[in-house]
């Protein structure tokens, strides 16, 4: 399976002096990696080979399309767009938690929190499951299409989306803004790692996109890094091949490359909070309060997706070693910028799970290029019509099985049980929502239920802190973590913030529901499997 995916893109021209002259001898170094030439067909018509890549990234998205909603950050963004719906403002303080009143709150997904939020109510719970599998699919699709492009593979490409789901798959599967964020910088990414063309189409179509990005996710951060990799690597391969730093400082492809990432700098500030947007990335990775959180922590050995990735390092560098292929600095920057992130943060491992999964299905490729030419099947290479309308059909058929086109089916959403995860608090929020005696004032709740029992409950169960931990006073937030293991002191806290009313989940506090129910102020109220609700006999 070898059979090109689409024609190439033009070599560029030679590098050129700054005096205009040509240099022969440096025609060599590309912008991107050349390969025959093109075939001339009809603007519609694809190749067999994106055929295959379309039915693996429809079988991503009935997966991803069928999972559960996860039962935390998803409901707080739901929040958060059901108020500015109904306010109509952007709000700039932190509008949900009364502790938090007046912090300032520079929401930079509001454009996707208002999204979803309209999706939930138009489609339901289903809706925001086909968008979560619509997004993972189309981000596996652009990497193994830039995969499958470079190495002139579809086996590349069919490779590099494995990779990247199994190294990525537990972010995949959170249905959050940075969903979309993912989908921006696999489009900045394929650019950056392909062709790096600078058309017209390109100059309108990254502007657009950091226009938009900048007020979907915070992440557009990594894509203007990805644009400077561009810059800085561009200069580098120059640099090596002529010795001459005239000629990298004229290089006409480096000139474009930083004008893109100019621009597009300045296209991030068409959003509502302006340059506060910039401040604001370092504000959130960098708060005293997320050193708490799992998934900010550093990655290590001792974490699965740890292991995952130690194994793909290994492979990468293994293969870059090996491959006969040359590799570009872009791609070098790229891959060990990306993978410092991830060892201080096992959440950057999103963005560095596409470079890894690109730079090893490439070079492997490369390696494996004689026995991968002794095969006899190939794909036919010349575009086709059939094969655009086989993949739409796919994609359409992908589309009638997932659970938002069996609900338009049966006109009968699923059952909450069936779209949402095993650990939301179903039967909590239910029992919350349905009461009309429950004390009055602030509740204590497990930072991972908030949002989703403030959704459920029409906020009006006011939570001490939600998962949008970076906004919450340290002090509040420690106070809380003190609360939740159960420490010595936990019901002079529960007194002073004068909460009435605690939810526990009885997995992960185990010893505060131990010592609440030694308490002769407190009593049960209510039980299930997987919670239990105490109030004061004397409330505040």
């Amino acid at each position: 399976m070898s059979a090109t995916l689409a024609p190439p893109p033009a070599t560029p021209g030679p590098l050129t002096a700054p005096n205009g002259t040509a240099t022969p001898a440096l025609n060599a170094i590309p912008a991107a990696h050349a390969s025959g030439p093109a075939t001339t067909a009809h603007p519609l018509a694809s190749h067999a080979g994106t055929t295959v890549l379309v039915a693996a990234g429809c079988l991503a998205m009935a997966a991803l399309a069928s999972g559960r909603l996860w039962h935390t950050d998803l409901w707080d963004h739901l929040n958060y767009g059901k108020h500015l719906l109904q306010t109509r403002t952007n709000f700039i303080t932190e509008p949900l938690l009364p502790l938090a009143a007046g912090i300032r709150m520079v929401n930079i997904p509001w454009l996707a929190q208002i999204g979803m939020k309209l999706i939930e109510r138009t489609a339901g719970p289903a809706g925001l499951q086909l968008l979560s599998g619509l997004c993972g699919a189309l981000a596996l699709f652009l990497i193994a299409r830039l995969a499958a492009r470079n190495a002139r593979s579809t086996m590349a490409g069919l490779l590099a989306a494995a990779v990247f789901y199994i190294v990525n798959r537990h972010e995949l599967h959170v249905i959050r803004p940075q969903l979309a964020g993912l989908v921006c910088y696999c489009i900045t990414l394929a650019w950056t790692l392909g062709s790096q063309a600078h058309s017209t189409k390109t100059w309108i179509g990254f502007i657009t996109l950091f226009a938009c990005w900048a007020n979907l996710h915070g992440s557009f951060a990594m894509g203007l890094a990805v644009l400077a990799a561009a810059v800085v690597g561009r200069a580098l391969d120059v640099l090596l091949r002529s010795r001459c730093i005239a000629i990298t400082l004229g290089d006409h492809q480096l000139h474009r490359n930083l004008l893109l990432l100019q621009l597009c700098s300045a296209a991030v500030l068409l959003n509502p909070n302006g340059l506060l947007i910039y401040p604001e990335i370092f504000a959130v990775s960098g708060n005293a309060n997320t050193a708490s959180m799992f998934e900010w922590q550093p990655l290590t050995l001792r974490m699965a997706h740890g292991q995952i990735a130690a194994a793909v390092l290994t492979a990468a560098v293994l293969c870059v070693r090996l491959s006969p292929r040359r590799i570009r600095a872009t791609e070098v920057l790229i891959f060990a910028g990306t993978g410092l992130l991830a060892a201080w943060s096992a959440r950057m491992l999103n963005w560095w799970a596409p470079a890894a999964a690109t730079l090893l299905a490439v070079h492997l490729t490369a390696i494996l290029r004689p026995q991968l030419n002794r095969l006899r099947f190939q794909l036919p290479d010349r575009p086709s019509l059939a094969w655009t309308t086989l993949s739409l059909t796919l994609i359409v058929i992908t589309l009638a099985v997932t659970p938002l086109g069996a609900q338009l089916r049966t006109g009968k959403p699923p059952a909450a049980s069936a779209t949402l995860s095993r650990e939301t608090p179903i039967a909590l929020a239910r029992f919350l929502r349905e009461q009309q005696n429950l004390p009055k004032g602030l509740n204590w709740f497990p930072a991972e239920w908030a949002g989703f029992i403030m959704n459920q409950t029409q906020n009006t169960r006011p939570s001490m802190v939600n998962l949008h931990v970076h906004l919450i006073p340290e002090e509040v937030w420690s106070d809380y973590l003190r609360i939740s293991a159960g420490s010595a002191d936990w019901i002079n806290l529960l007194d002073e913030y004068g909460i009435n009313l605690v939810a526990i989940d009885k997995r992960s506090q185990a010893l505060l529901l131990k010592r609440m129910r030694e308490s002769a102020d407190w009593q049960g109220l209510y039980e299930d499997r997987q919670s239990v609700v105490l109030t004061r006999r004397k409330p505040l």
